[in-house]
């Protein structure tokens, strides 16, 4: 008799940690081809709103795309933890191990303690330099807001206008939702090695 095949993220999770590198170039390409597509869209439609050449549109698509998925790809291999989800893992014991992680502290469940432990994981091993990614969006937001007060051309304004929008999201939002994510998770972590609890085998 057949067994029932997992779930697909569980099969994609495992791929990514039987074969990182190509889990990681993967997700890369589809990522960067995505951004790529849309970013060329974007500005070939702005462009032709103002009546300007939309020619550079798509090369200029193309190599965002490039260094995303690049990035991208770096990101995921760097953030994939040690080990691979345990096994009977699915989407209502991911929902839970997620609910645990934010709160900080395990619960009664071994399997879902294992698999939150493998989350938070995750979460720390992700590259996060807080100061110097301060200093670069603290820099986009200053340049962009000089530069938006002084900008003649309607191209350079609404790019300015973009940048204006972008790095406080990532400056007030995404960096604060970040730290606050890696406490609760390391916060877990700690929770978890003073208690760990009987194995989900045991």
């Amino acid at each position: 008799m057949n067994q029932q095949r997992p779930p697909l993220f569980v099969r994609i999770r495992n791929y990514a940690h039987r074969d990182p590198r190509g889990y990681a170039v993967r997700a890369g390409l589809v990522g960067g081809l995505f951004l790529g597509a849309f970013t060329g869209l974007f500005w070939a439609f702005f462009l032709r709103v103002l009546g300007d050449s939309a020619v550079w549109a798509l090369p200029f698509g193309a190599a965002s795309g490039a260094l995303f998925g690049i990035f991208m790809a770096l990101v995921i291999v760097r953030s994939l933890p040690s080990t691979p989800l345990p096994a009977g893992t699915d989407r209502a014991g991911m929902r839970e191990a997620r609910r645990l992680v934010r709160g900080g502290v395990p619960g009664t469940d071994p399997l879902v303690n294992q698999i939150a432990r493998h989350q938070a994981e995750a979460v720390l091993r992700q590259q996060y330099w807080p100061k110097t990614m301060a200093t670069v969006f603290g820099l986009g937001l200053a340049t962009n807001l000089w530069a938006v007060t002084g900008s003649t051309t309607a191209l350079g304004f609404w790019g300015n206008v973009v940048g204006l929008v972008v790095f406080p999201l990532m400056l007030f939002v995404a960096m604060p939702l970040t730290a606050r994510s890696r406490r609760r998770a390391r916060a877990f972590l700690t929770a978890s090695e003073e208690d760990p609890g009987p194995r989900p085998d045991a």
